[in-house]
């Protein structure tokens, strides 16, 4: 499977991403909202994780596995370890 880097954010609202910055894992979640200019997104909260805003210019990049490239963009099992094997 292969995440792909997304240049455009605003389509993604409602989809599963991984939030990355300088190389590194910093959440995983559902998208709630994404600003016009695609400059700031928000993901849901779940769980314990509070709902958080992460802005492009602060070199957050947004990746993605298509859904045709998996079985179920619900099950997150395969995030951490499909990173580890860049």
């Amino acid at each position: 499977m292969a995440f792909h880097l997304q240049a455009e954010w605003f389509p993604l609202v409602g989809q599963h991403v991984v939030i990355r910055r300088q190389g590194q894992i910093v959440r995983h979640g559902t998208v709630d909202a994404v600003t016009q200019d695609d400059g700031v997104l928000w993901l849901n909260s779940e769980g314990t994780a509070h709902r958080q805003l992460f802005e492009r210019s602060a070199g957050f990049e947004v990746w993605i596995a298509y859904r045709w490239e998996h079985g179920s963009a619900k099950d997150l099992d395969w995030i951490e370890s499909s990173w580890n094997n860049d």
